[in-house]
């Protein structure tokens, strides 16, 4: 692991009688204990110091120049001045956390200080009051009563499903033909959804799923090139329209569907799954409930797992190696269910997670003011968490931008602190299908590597759209793609 570079802070101190500019050198825990000694002699009104400005800023719009031209090389400079940083977009002031001391506290330790962001709360048209948008009490109720669904003896069923559907699927592969990876994943991880959510029966949403999809990254981009504006439902561009279209469509088809399953006997699949739970009153779950649970895992839980997939091809096709190393280990595998056993399988997923997280950035609004560390954050402020930035820290992993699985060693394992690797979030609000995603991801592998081999195009991989999750642009990622029996040019 890299050791931690030394960082020069320049942290401002508000009092009613002075401001006050502290150097301090050596990272964010020699903040800290300087940080004490400041206290000892004035006592730090608000409970805390002003995080420091990120530089750079123009007069007129803030950072908005450099976040826009591209938000993973602002959050990457960002991590590089420490762990929390002030920023302003346009006339909105936020804050970007890379310390994983920082995140722990804000994601675990003081989670109630905290909401879902205004980015989110804007898209609750999509996802109702399902678990990602949801806050409080109402959260809290549905978590519970959605939890059994991804329990650990259910995944290995869902792991079934993908393996066997994976399997079908990469089975036509007879030549050396180049394919679209981000468009085959794309659709392979929408049949084994539909599968898993609604059994074989409700293949004809899979059309209004994918144009949903779509018009919620459309209208997310809009979002933030506008500058988050407060009522972005008024904006005047067609991916509102779009956006609002596509939800009207699902949801015509959605509670009809759950009319008819109302009226028929209950079946194993996460849809009948929640149909089947109860509160502690013994409630089930309403149509608007069932109807906004099963959006949000349409839209959290198809392309996020189809874009970590086409990533981790991208990469695994770029490393022959590490591909080889790969389908040795698959190949000596008895079992077919892929599980703990194949290690290497494992590593691949989370090297690939990690530089290639589909949610690269999670945010949160305080609602009181809050200490975070030695910093103040007001209440109302956006804090940024990006994963991109610190998942590719050289403070926590040595040569951080490149690929290798084999660092996913027990040791590292033991020694990376809670926040250096994320993907999923953390604390109270992990994303509950963080085991069913990861599961259905090594399937997929396994079963691709079962029967081909992957070879790049380009000696680099494309620059990711950045809209809600990381994908390929334009959901184009080709790879030269050929059966086992076939070899490669790379080997």
């Amino acid at each position: 692991m890299a050791p931690n570079p030394i960082a020069t802070h320049f942290v401002s101190v508000r009092s009613p009688s002075q401001r006050a500019t502290l150097v301090f050198r050596g990272g964010l825990s020699c903040v800290r204990e300087s940080a004490l000694h400041v206290a000892s002699v004035d006592r730090l009104v608000s409970g805390g110091l002003t995080p420091p400005r990120m530089p750079g800023e123009s007069l007129l719009s803030g950072h908005a120049g450099a976040f826009g031209e591209s938000a993973l090389a602002f959050y990457a400079k960002c991590e590089q001045q420490g762990g929390l940083v002030e920023i302003r977009i346009w006339h909105k002031t936020a804050y970007v956390a890379t310390d994983p001391l920082l995140i722990d506290e804000i994601l675990r330790k003081k989670h109630d200080h905290f909401v879902k962001p205004l980015g989110l709360q804007v898209l609750r048209a999509a996802f109702g009051q399902g678990l990602l948008t949801a806050e409080h009490d109402t959260w809290v109720l549905n978590r519970r009563m959605i939890q059994p669904a991804f329990q650990s003896h259910k995944l290995g069923g869902y792991a079934e499903v993908a393996y066997r559907l994976a399997r079908q699927r990469f089975g036509r592969f007879k030549d050396r033909t180049v394919v679209n990876v981000s468009r085959e994943m794309a659709e392979l991880c929408m049949s084994i959804l539909m599968q898993t959510l609604f059994g074989d029966s409700e293949r004809e949403g899979e059309a209004l799923i994918f144009e949903l999809t779509k018009a919620v990254q459309a209208f997310t981009l809009d979002y933030s090139r506008f500058g988050f504006p407060p009522f972005p439902h008024l904006l005047p561009t067609w991916s509102n329209v779009r956006f609002r279209r596509a939800v009207r469509d699902i949801d015509r088809w959605l509670y009809a569907l759950i009319a008819r399953r109302r009226r028929t006997s209950a079946r194993d699949d996460l849809l009948g799954l929640m149909m089947n739970a109860r509160d502690p009153k013994g409630v089930e779950l309403s149509d608007r409930q069932l109807r906004d649970e099963t959006v949000t895992i349409f839209l959290a839980g198809h392309e996020t797992v189809s874009a970590a997939l086409s990533w981790t091809l991208q990469l695994l096709a770029m490393h022959p190696s590490a591909q080889e190393r790969l389908v040795v280990e698959i190949d000596n595998k008895e079992a077919l269910p892929p599980s703990s056993e194949l290690p290497f399988l494992e590593a691949v997923v989370d090297e690939g997670l990690r530089l290639y997280p589909p949610v690269y950035r999670i945010g949160r609004l305080a609602i009181r003011d809050c200490s975070v560390g030695p910093f103040l954050i007001p209440k109302g402020a956006n804090v940024l968490m990006p994963q991109w930035a610190v998942q590719r820290s050289p403070r926590y992993f040595d040569s951080p931008d490149a690929f290798r699985p084999e660092r996913w060693d027990d040791t590292m394992r033991r020694d990376l602190p809670r926040f250096a690797f994320f993907p999923f979030g953390g604390g109270m609000r992990v994303c509950p299908g963080a085991g069913l995603s990861v599961r259905e991801e090594a399937s997929v592998l396994q079963a691709f590597f079962e029967r081909a081999r992957v070879e790049p195009l380009r000696s680099k991989a494309p620059e990711p759209f950045q809209g809600l999750t990381l994908t390929p642009p334009d959901g184009n990622l080709e790879l030269l793609v050929a059966p086992r029996e076939a070899r490669l040019s790379s080997g």
